[in-house]
């Protein structure tokens, strides 16, 4: 599976990841990636009855003060994430365990009614491609925090699916968390 996921992730920056979407192109899926220090809003599109394409709705730089946009709880997301979207941060930060380290941050709220899934790839600073991440499930209307210790340049998502409702999804994690 992991072999198949790297070649749909290589396959999809082959074919260029530069404008303002996850498209299809012919029998091809094209990704386009998010740089470090944006604020985004993804709009997901229905392509089948589990996987969605998504568009950027916006895009904001987040500048070198990220003070007045992230609370001290690390987000500023509506009350409610608006149906069908999903908002985001991913920036870098200083390391809270060395000062002389910068870290990377994704933070996102999806307003979908169930669990949503996704892949993602990253790329870290001074590397040539992008490599694929783990990620964890999106609740609705409920922050996820990914971190890196390291600094990443960009993230690239890909296959946003529904993941079941809430509760078949949480069990499911935790009987995975209990092996």
């Amino acid at each position: 599976m992991q072999k198949i996921i790297t070649f749909l992730v290589l396959t999809a920056i082959i074919s260029g990841i530069a404008a303002n979407a996850q498209t299809q192109e012919g029998d091809r899926m094209r990704f386009d990636a998010i740089k470090i220090g944006c604020k985004f809003k993804f709009r997901l599109i229905p392509y089948d009855s589990l996987l969605y394409l998504y568009t950027i709705e916006s895009l904001d730089t987040l500048g070198s003060d990220k003070t007045s946009i992230l609370s001290e709880s690390g987000d500023r997301f509506s009350d409610n994430v608006e149906h069908n979207t999903i908002e985001g941060y991913f920036y870098k930060e200083t390391s809270p365990q060395d000062s002389t380290k910068k870290i990377s941050r994704l933070i996102l709220k999806s307003g979908m009614d169930s669990v949503l899934r996704y892949n993602a790839a990253i790329l870290a600073t001074g590397e040539k491609n992008f490599e694929p991440t783990s990620t964890v499930p999106l609740y609705p209307q409920l922050p996820v925090h990914e971190i890196w210790p390291y600094p990443v340049e960009a993230i690239a998502f890909m296959w946003f699916r529904n993941a079941g409702n809430s509760t078949e999804s949480k069990t499911e994690s935790e009987n995975t968390s209990n092996q």
